[in-house]
């Protein structure tokens, strides 16, 4: 009972922190466009 109240919860951090790391990449995917934006101005 108690192993699988805590693999439910490792899977909700798993998935987690596979949408923070996507959120991240494009955060700087939009920060290099912001930044080649600046250079060209």
């Amino acid at each position: 009972m108690e192993e699988e109240k805590m693999n439910l919860r490792l899977d909700a951090l798993k998935r987690s922190l596979s949408e923070n790391q996507k959120e991240n990449g494009e955060l700087e995917n939009r920060v290099t466009e912001l930044e080649g934006s600046l250079h060209r101005h």
